[in-house]
C-alpha cells in the first residue's frame, strides 16, 4: 500500500504542489477511517472496550508521525534536498529498537539486528544513488512553499533554534523527523497491545494530525476555495493516496501486535524493493535507477527475506 501510495504521489504531485495534495490525503484519511470503523463495528457486532490509555497513545501517535516528523521532514528537503533527507530516514528502525528497548522491553535476536543492518545498509544504496521514492508521508521531490505555508512554516520553526550553524540545525531535524516517526510506532506498539483496534488506531492518528495541520499550518478559510480551485484530476490522484496511505497505515497498526516495533518499521521504510522494479517496468525509468540502485534493491530484498525466513 505505501508503495502504490508513494507511486501515485509522484504522478499527482507533478499536478500540484505535494503539500496541499497531503492535505487532500489527510482529510480523505480521516473520511475513510471513519468508515472503515463503522463498518468494523456493523459487522462485528461488538462494543470496543472503553479504555483510555490506548486512544490517547493512537492520537499521540499522529501528532508525532503525521504532524511532527512530517514538519521536520520537510525542513531536511527544503535545506538537504530530497535524496539526502530520505537517507536519514533509514535511522527509524535504529531509533525504533533503542525505544522500544527502553519503554516496552522488546529485545531483537542477533539474527534479527544482523538482516536488519543489511536492509538498512541496502536503503542506504537506494538512497544514495538518487532513484528512492520518499515513503508514505515523505515528499517524492523536492518541496515546494505554498500558501498553506506547511514548508515555510516547518524552516522558521528551525530557523528559530538559535546558537546553531544551519548544518546543525538541519542534522537535528533529519534525526528528529526519524526518532518522531519511530516513537510513533512505539506508541502504536503499546496500544495495539492494549486494545486491539488497528482502524480505531488510524481514525485517532489521522484526526490529531490533521488537527495540528488546521491549528498550525492552514489558514482554514482557504480551504473549501483552494479545494473548488484544485485541478480534478490531482485532487482524484490525491483522494487515492488518501485511501491507499490508511490502508497501509491500518495494516502497519495491526502488524505491531505480531511483530517487534523496529522489524514493523524496517518493513514499512522498505518500499523502494517494490517502487524502483515498477519505475524500471512501468515508468520508464522516471525516478533514475542505475546499477548502484540495482545492488541495493537486491541487498535489502536478501534481508528482508531473511527476516521473513527468521
Amino acid at each position: 500500500m505505501f508503495a502504490a501510495n508513494a507511486l501515485l504521489v509522484g504522478e499527482a504531485s507533478r499536478r500540484i504542489d505535494y503539500s496541499w495534495g497531503f492535505f487532500i490525503a489527510l482529510l480523505v484519511n480521516s473520511v475513510v477511517a471513519v468508515v472503515f470503523v463503522a463498518v468494523d463495528a456493523l459487522l462485528s457486532g461488538s462494543t470496543m472496550a472503553w479504555d483510555p490509555v490506548p486512544l490517547l497513545l493512537f492520537a499521540l501517535a499522529g501528532v508525532f508521525a503525521t504532524y511532527l516528523g512530517r514538519m521536520l521532514f520537510y525542513v531536511t528537503v527544503v535545506g538537504m534536498g530530497p535524496s539526502r533527507a530520505s537517507a536519514f530516514q533509514i535511522t527509524q528502525p535504529l531509533s525504533a529498537s533503542v525505544l522500544a528497548l527502553v519503554f516496552l522491553g522488546q529485545r531483537l535476536s542477533v539474527a534479527q539486528v544482523s538482516l536488519m543492518l543489511l536492509v538498512l545498509g541496502g536503503l542506504f544504496i537506494v538512497n544514495r544513488s538518487r532513484a528512492a521514492v520518499a515513503p508514505e508521508g515523505q515528499a517524492p521531490e523536492a518541496a515546494q512553499p505554498d500558501r498553506l505555508g506547511t514548508v515555510d512554516g516547518a524552516v522558521a520553526t528551525v530557523q528559530r533554534v538559535k546558537g546553531m550553524a544551519v548544518r546543525q540545525q538541519l542534522l537535528i531535524a533529519a534525526l528528529g523527523s526519524g526518532v518522531a516517526y519511530a516513537a510513533a510506532n512505539v506508541l502504536r506498539s503499546a496500544a495495539i497491545n492494549r486494545l486491539n483496534e488497528p482502524f480505531v488506531g488510524s481514525l485517532l492518528g489521522a484526526l490529531a494530525g490533521l488537527a495540528c495541520y488546521l491549528v498550525f499550518n492552514v489558514r482554514v478559510c482557504e480551504v473549501p476555495a483552494r479545494l473548488r480551485a484544485t485541478e480534478r484530476r490531482a485532487l482524484v490522484m490525491f483522494m487515492g493516496c488518501g485511501v491507499l496511505s490508511i490502508l497501509g497505515q491500518t495494516a502497519s497498526i495491526a502488524s505491531l501486535r505480531y511483530l517487534p516495533v523496529a522489524i514493523a518499521n524496517l518493513f514499512a521504510v522498505s518500499i523502494p524493493i517494490v517502487v524502483v522494479p515498477v519505475s524500471v517496468l512501468l515508468l520508464h525509468n522516471r525516478e533514475g535507477v542505475t546499477r548502484r540502485t540495482v545492488i541495493g534493491v537486491l541487498v535489502t530484498w536478501a534481508g528482508v527475506v531473511g527476516m521473513v525466513v527468521v
